[in-house]
């Protein structure tokens, strides 16, 4: 600007505030440009230059086109030859958005204020150019310092009480929160300066910043935390040693799961026992009795060979049991053999095994489309065989047996149902005929040894399945088994 406020140069930055060339700006009084309520306001400052004063100063300035605005400028006097002022230089830097932060900040400091006063804690405020702080009555109590009326305190204070080794950790917190321009967030220790106590410290601040992006001050508060991390302190405990129970209760089941493993083992030699030595003594039984009966049929009366057939009968049942057991035990110790098992053709092996007596009931099968599963064929035609041969078994007098097979896919996995319009389960026995040995009906009225539902169950559940029955008396009986969609083998 000349000695008449006229103007000789801008930059470009000037003509992009007030929308105007440098060519239209040059030779302009200075308020034809700002606008007179702009050029009252800073007209003092304009004299003052002139007087071959440097003047800075900050103002909000009611431009005619660019509105109120915060400035923060520097004038210096341009001298001639002879001393005189000939006019002057101005800088003129757009501070607006930094007041605007600044109230921002003023009033949530405020509002902080209250808070952290209800809520007990400290507030900090740091100079980062000078290391001094500001700190508030109950920061000085947490440290243990004499409180200081006026608040004033020094960084330095603060890293003196730092437990050693917290302090490098801390330290990097903080320069990463200033770096990102993060909020930060500490959790240390600090010896108190009093009592020389240790507490712990829950810090959160934020950093901020000057219009060139250099960090100038650090606020924020602390909360004293120390019966929380004593309350954490105590809950790992609680977890180590939940931990090492946990290990000698696994070392246990280790154990016990060897025990078991010896006790199958034990078992499945038990069971060869049954199928060959057990039954030769009862073969023998049979054989010699039914020659009692044959060769001395003269000499035996009614009595006599009414005990006799009692014995055979018996023997004969004592064989059929040892075999349920036997098929029993083979299912949970033999090893399955998991392929992909079209269950229509299982159904037809199923069905040609069990020809004589859909025969001799007049039974009706009828069999929907089935899937393909993985599973193990033999102990699946095991387990259609048990369930049809049952349905066939337990139908009512003088009807005959009306048999359905079907499958869905529900939730991945496949759910298939064997339907009856037999003799059916009071519901009250529902839970118990899965059981082994469980019979509802006496050998008079039916034949069997209480086992093959036993053996579906154990059968379904180590194809990681589930089998259950609904029924209504003198209606008909379903039973319903599920077996997953296994993409590999299950581990068997």
């Amino acid at each position: 600007m000349d000695a008449e406020q006229r103007y000789q140069f801008n930059n470009r930055t000037y003509e992009e505030w007030f929308g105007h060339s440098r060519s239209e700006i040059k030779g302009q009084h200075l308020w034809q440009v700002l606008g007179e309520p702009a050029y009252q306001k800073i007209k003092p400052y304009i004299q003052a230059v002139m007087t071959g004063q440097k003047i800075t100063y900050e103002s909000l300035v009611p431009y005619q086109n660019n509105g109120l605005r915060w400035i923060n400028a520097a004038y210096i006097p341009d001298f001639g030859e002879q001393g005189e002022v000939k006019g002057y230089f101005a800088m003129v830097t757009d501070i607006t958005e930094r007041k605007q932060a600044e109230a921002m900040l003023r009033e949530s400091e405020q509002r902080l204020s209250l808070a952290v006063e209800g809520a007990e804690m400290a507030t900090w405020d740091v100079d980062l150019q000078t290391g001094k702080a500001l700190w508030s009555a109950r920061h000085f109590q947490l440290l243990g310092y004499e409180h200081v009326p006026s608040g004033e305190a020094t960084l330095e204070m603060w890293r003196s009480r730092v437990h050693p080794d917290d302090l490098e950790r801390v330290t990097r917190v903080a320069e990463r929160a200033i770096q990102e321009r993060s909020i930060y967030h500490s959790e240390h220790r600090i010896f108190r300066a009093d009592n020389g106590q240790i507490v712990w410290l829950g810090a959160f601040g934020q950093v901020l910043y000057d219009d060139a992006g250099k960090a100038i001050r650090f606020i924020g508060i602390i909360l004293d935390i120390t019966d929380r991390k004593r309350a954490e302190q105590v809950l790992q405990q609680a977890k180590e040693e939940l931990e090492i129970k946990v290990q000698e209760r696994t070392a246990e089941l280790n154990s016990l799961n060897q025990d078991l493993a010896r006790s199958n083992q034990e078992l499945e030699q038990f069971a060869y026992v049954a199928s060959h030595d057990l039954q030769e003594p009862l073969r023998a039984v049979t054989g010699y009795t039914q020659l009692l009966i044959q060769d001395y049929q003269d000499r035996l009366d009614d009595s006599a060979q009414e005990y006799a057939n009692y014995i055979v009968d018996a023997a004969k049942r004592m064989q059929q049991l040892i075999q349920d057991l036997l098929a029993y035990s083979r299912v949970g110790t033999r090893s399955l053999t998991f392929f992909p098992t079209d269950c229509n053709a299982v159904m037809h092996q199923v069905l040609q095994n069990l020809q004589v007596a859909i025969a001799e009931s007049n039974a009706t099968i009828l069999c929907d489309s089935l899937p393909t599963v993985h599973a193990d064929r033999n102990q699946l035609i095991q387990l259609f065989q048990n369930l049809i041969g049952n349905a066939i078994k337990f139908h009512r007098p003088k009807t005959s047996p009306e048999i359905h097979i079907s499958a869905e896919l529900a939730a991945s996995k496949w759910l298939f149902r064997v339907q009856d319009n037999g003799i059916g389960i009071k519901a009250r026995y529902l839970d118990r005929i899965f059981e082994i040995f469980k019979r509802l009906h006496s050998r008079m009225e039916f034949s069997g040894t209480g086992i093959g539902l036993a053996i579906c169950k154990k059968i379904v559940e180590r194809h990681s399945g589930t089998i259950w029955v609904e029924s209504e008396p003198g209606i008909g009986t379903t039973f319903y088994f599920t077996i997953p969609i296994f993409h590999d083998p299950p581990n068997v």
